[in-house]
């Protein structure tokens, strides 16, 4: 797994860590008040079991969360906000580029350093390639999303290589824009 793939899936998923979060939550919650009708121990046993995974998982969410938060903390001000406008506000490079006043070239190069700084600050942290692929194996929607990711760019990647054996140069950013 790439770190800069690894870090764009996270951004990308951010607000929809919120929600499993909230989701987990009303599920704990369900399951603590229905958990009265378990009949015998290993019935309870099993509701407890389950509640207690639950709790595991989200705390494990929570973590990633606060580590993505605490990576902008540390980054410098202007790198944090770009991550912010693309990846949590969902902001079109155009805008982007408009609000930071910078071109989107240069949106597309400080993204990149921005994300590469994110994931120095995981490793930094302990949360290195293993620990990404312990939280992928258990939260399978997230590896859709890193898929996704990697799938896209390949696609990128193929199409760009095709439009420069044309000699078409400014096609090439223009295929590289988000």
């Amino acid at each position: 797994m790439e770190g800069k793939f690894l870090m764009k899936t996270l951004f990308e998923s951010y607000g929809e860590i919120s929600r499993v979060i909230s989701a987990i939550d009303r599920k704990v919650l369900h399951r603590g008040v229905h958990s009265h009708s378990a009949v015998g121990y290993v019935e309870t046993l099993d509701t407890m079991n389950d509640i207690l995974k639950l709790i595991i998982r989200k705390r494990e969410l929570a973590f990633i969360k606060n580590l993505m938060s605490q990576s902008l903390t540390e980054m410098p001000l202007e790198l944090a906000k770009l991550l912010v406008l693309k990846y949590i506000e969902k902001q079109k490079d155009k805008t982007i580029s408009e609000v930071c006043k910078i071109g989107t070239r240069t949106v597309h190069r400080r993204l990149d350093k921005a994300l590469k700084e994110s994931y120095m600050f995981f490793v930094k942290e302990g949360y290195g390639k293993k620990e990404f692929e312990k939280l992928f194996a258990k939260e399978k929607w997230l590896s859709g999303v890193y898929d996704n990711l990697r799938h896209k760019n390949k696609v990128k990647i193929e199409t760009a290589k095709k439009l420069q054996k044309n000699n078409s140069n400014f096609a090439i950013y223009d295929h590289f824009s988000y």
